[in-house]
């Protein structure tokens, strides 16, 4: 059954109205609907590739809704995978980082390579000579990068690259990427906050500059030092 999305957004420019009703961040429909329209569609962040230095390094993340490993193989090739064994569907690995030569699933003991590869499975003579390890090994993500930075996108469909996908944004990430003449690199140490709330919250908020000079005010004096010009707009 189609969402109802009438009168969900008032815009009204030309009086300066600009209402959301609280529906869009509480309606478990149109949660559903934003998970199949924008998560399972379009490129996600899931990375640095600084994260994984050498061979056998992997972080596990939670994209989309989804959970993912990011893994450079014995090959140094770096790889996006499901977090999910193709035997039974149980989480394999449930360490946030490290490096692995393997991924053991503890529910069976299943065990893939760090390139994804089903390499063990005990018990294996009692499976039929017709199995197929090939095609029980991790199912992979497409995944492309840019300056570093890594996406994964879940539609097998999708046509777009990811260069094309971010557009002018990819300035964004060039002005991040070029602050040090030697490149970036995500350092050790690692802050988790949860919140609950809507993920649209995060987006109205990274919008807001009116909050900027109240609660970022050692990052204004940084930028303000370095020449820029920090924001200053009403709210």
């Amino acid at each position: 059954m189609p969402v109802d999305l009438t009168h969900i957004v008032l815009e009204d420019p030309a009086n300066g109205a600009f209402l959301v009703d609280r529906r869009a961040y509480l309606d478990p429909e149109i949660a559903a609907l934003e998970q199949r329209r924008i998560f399972d569609r379009c490129w996600l962040y899931v990375g640095h590739d600084s994260e994984l230095p050498s061979p056998g390094a992997y972080v596990t993340r939670n994209v989309g809704g989804r959970p993912v490993i990011l893994a450079r193989g014995a090959d140094a090739q770096l790889r996006a995978f499901a977090n999910t064994c193709t035997h039974r569907g149980a989480m394999v690995c449930r360490e946030a980082s490290g490096t692995a030569r393997a991924f053991h699933c503890p529910y069976h003991a299943w065990t893939y390579s760090n390139q994804g590869d089903l390499i063990g499975i005990p018990g294996e003579d009692a499976y039929s000579a017709s199995f197929d390890r090939a095609s029980y090994a991790l199912k992979p993500h497409r995944m492309e990068s840019y300056r570093g930075f890594v996406f994964v996108t879940f539609d097998e469909r999708n046509p777009e690259s990811l260069a094309d996908y971010l557009g002018g944004a990819r300035e964004y990430l060039d002005l991040i990427a070029d602050q040090s003449e030697v490149g970036m690199e995500i350092v050790r140490g690692t802050q988790l906050h949860g919140a609950k709330a809507n993920w649209k919250l995060l987006i109205e908020n990274s919008l807001d500059l009116y909050h900027f000079r109240a609660l970022h005010k050692r990052y204004v004096e940084y930028m303000e030092s370095m020449g820029a010009r920090a924001p200053r707009e009403r709210g």
